[in-house]
């Protein structure tokens, strides 16, 4: 095996280890119950209440559902950095979302779990990554799209955006959503369209590798919430990232 491959092979399944270990934080939160803050912004009485691994949704990393009925999906990319390429990880993602957003949409009125559009004040799209993913990405993206989601029907997107790094990063991630937005209906969305889409959209740095402080929380919260007995918190930690696995 040449060494580009090896490292390849390694970078992969480094990644498929953080996936697991995100899941398995999610797991923690839904066994805490009220015990644990409700992450991605949601309202403060909610409380995750199940997870699914690898669906078959459009975005398929991670299905959470949540008390009143919302549903989280997530992608998940331990290493992400700020590109154009479509063919990148960043585009991969998003092209995930907008099929989401879509598919929901036209699923308005169906018995399943994805029957109605996608709502903000529950729902949520999140693109959870690590602190090894470029500044851009975890602090420049971040904040343009907290404050997108502040902007009032009249303001321009363009608005959310303060700084050159905000708009470099606000400015690539609409060229991909409008380039899988063209591809899937074969027009541009609105202008209500994309800010409805961006509105949903939360980055989330979450590092819960070996002491890292997503690893920290999850254990606090097993010791705290959830256990009977405290020094079972890392075998439980353990378990639940091997069944995610």
């Amino acid at each position: 095996m040449s060494p580009q491959a090896s490292s390849g092979g390694a970078a992969a399944a480094g990644g498929m280890d953080f996936q697991h270990r995100v899941a398995a934080w999610v797991a923690v939160h839904v066994l805490a119950e009220k015990a644990a803050t409700p992450p991605w912004d949601l309202p403060a009485d909610t409380t995750l209440e199940r997870l699914q691994c690898e669906t078959g949704q459009p975005v398929d990393d991670l299905l959470v559902e949540s008390s009143g009925g919302g549903r989280i999906f997530a992608q998940i990319k331990k290493s992400l950095q700020l590109s154009s390429t479509p063919c990148s990880d960043l585009a991969s993602a998003l092209d995930q979302f907008v099929r989401q957003f879509i598919d929901c949409r036209n699923k308005s009125g169906g018995s399943s779990s994805t029957g109605r559009p996608l709502d903000p004040a529950r729902d949520r799209l999140v693109l959870i990554t690590s602190s090894v993913s470029s500044k851009t990405i975890r602090v420049h993206l971040l904040n343009a799209l907290c404050r997108v989601r502040n902007l009032t029907p009249e303001q321009a997107l363009k608005k959310a955006a303060t700084n050159n790094d905000e708009r470099k990063a606000l400015s690539k991630v609409q060229q991909h959503i409008h380039k899988s937005w063209q591809a899937l209906l074969n027009r541009e969305p609105s202008d209500e369209e994309l800010h409805q889409l961006l509105s949903l959209i939360r980055v989330h740095e979450l590092d819960v590798n070996a002491e890292g402080a997503g690893e920290r929380e999850a254990m606090n919260l097993l010791r705290f919430a959830v256990l009977r007995d405290p020094d079972q918190a890392g075998r439980a930690w353990a378990t639940l990232a091997t069944l995610c696995a």
